[in-house]
């Protein structure tokens, strides 16, 4: 009998370990799989969206289509692209971003990645110009950036590993 429940005893031990085993691998597989998608969702979301420089003013659409601005998410790059010579692009004052190009000319190109929701207004400094209130006029446009969608719950995901602590056994 005693022999019996010392079995039993080692058999219930090696099962509880094996599950508190098994347990910790999950949560650190959990947690390796959340950061994989964490990364892979941020950068597989992330957009370049052109904003094409021409005939005095900013578009996202060719030349030959109304004349519209962009909406991005948070992450996104907006590239400038110029089919006109003489222009920049430079984010008017008292802005959660800012950005400055230099004088380009048809053919070149200038990036900036935004990572604040708001709305940026910008402008040409050659064809327009800063109000000093956040705004521009003249050769400008404005950049809405929303949030991304999706990203808490990522994140929260990915912190299951540091909340997942393994169980002390009992005596």
């Amino acid at each position: 009998m005693v022999h019996y429940q010392n079995t039993l005893q080692a058999r219930c031990a090696a099962r509880s370990n094996t599950a508190r085993a098994l347990g910790s691998l999950f949560a650190s597989l959990a947690g390796a799989v959340a950061f994989a998608a964490l990364g892979l969702e941020s950068s597989a979301r992330a957009a370049t969206v052109q904003v094409y420089v021409f005939e005095f003013d900013f578009s996202s659409s060719l030349p030959t289509e109304p004349i519209t601005d962009p909406t991005i998410h948070v992450g996104d790059t907006i590239r400038w692209v110029w089919l006109d010579d003489h222009h920049t692009t430079t984010a008017a004052l008292h802005q959660d971003d800012y950005w400055r190009s230099d004088l380009f000319d048809a053919g070149d190109s200038f990036e900036h990645t935004f990572e604040t929701p708001g709305v940026f207004w910008y402008y040409c400094e050659p064809h327009g110009f800063d109000r000093g209130d956040g705004t521009a006029v003249g050769m400008a446009g404005t950049i809405t950036v929303v949030p991304s969608p999706g990203g808490a719950i990522v994140a929260s995901t990915a912190l299951l590993p540091f909340m997942a602590r393994r169980r002390r056994p009992t005596r």
